[in-house]
């Protein structure tokens, strides 16, 4: 394990795209949306929860690497705002 220090996390660039088309069927692309939709209707009155899908997650702090995608997500404890990626808190604030 490769521990890195001395970087600030707001000199680390998190992307919010690999630059690579998203490769889904007509049908895959309907389900996922489906299952979005659903999802923020069932969280809708609930503001503390985040429900999403094919974003960037990052899970290491000061690794853009270490990130998933998934189809379809649920966050619990965050704003329901709109995002281009996520990461834990602590990411942007340091601490």
């Amino acid at each position: 394990m490769v521990e890195i220090t001395g970087l600030p996390s707001d000199c680390i660039f998190y992307p919010d795209s690999d630059g690579q088309p998203m490769t889904e069927s007509d049908a895959t692309r309907d389900y996922l949306l489906y299952c979005v939709e659903v999802l923020q209707l069932y969280f809708k009155s609930r503001p503390n929860v985040y429900v999403s899908g094919n974003l960037f997650i990052y899970y290491e702090e000061g690794n853009p690497k270490a990130a998933v995608s998934p189809d379809v997500f649920v966050i619990f404890g965050v704003s329901n705002r709109k995002r281009r990626s996520e990461m834990p808190p602590n990411f942007r604030t340091g601490s």
